[in-house]
């Protein structure tokens, strides 16, 4: 079986990502990470996403909380 799954997912995702930036006219996305396992994810999913055409920006959702 091996990983081929999360391949499929990984590029589903990374093709939904695109398409709805591309709906609205984005060129840039605010994310907001935690530092856990899943912003790690999301921040590498949206990086493959975005690509180096504009930006990506990750903010620390954790800065400022007690």
């Amino acid at each position: 079986m091996g990983v081929k799954w999360m391949e499929n997912i990984s590029e589903a995702l990374i093709h939904w990502v695109k398409v709805q930036m591309e709906t609205i006219g984005a060129k840039n996305a605010v994310v907001g990470i935690s530092g856990g396992k899943d912003s790690a994810v999301v921040a590498g999913l949206m990086a493959k996403a975005i690509g180096k055409r504009e930006g990506l920006w990750c903010h620390d959702a954790r800065w400022g909380t007690k």
